[in-house]
């Protein structure tokens, strides 16, 4: 991905998501994204579901330990405002 160009990126990958919703690769990606625009919420959404299909991903846990110093986020991945 080049530089500044997340907008465009997720438009593609939102594409292929709709693809391939249940694409672990898919999902992950799109979470880095919007973890990159600083969108936490949608960030945290994508890690989710890229938890459900593969738990043990240690990319998924470390993007999810970053998002937690951003926002306080409970047991559910709903965050605690």
């Amino acid at each position: 991905m080049e530089l500044n160009r997340y907008d465009e990126s997720i438009e593609y990958l939102d594409k292929a998501c709709s693809i391939e919703p249940n694409n672990f690769r898919i999902l992950f990606t799109i979470a880095e994204v919007y973890y990159k625009l600083k969108e936490y919420d949608k960030a945290m959404e994508y890690v989710t579901k890229a938890k459900q299909l593969n738990s043990t991903d240690s990319r998924v846990l470390l993007l999810i330990e970053k998002l937690k110093k951003h926002e306080r986020i409970n047991f559910n991945g709903r965050i605690i405002r």
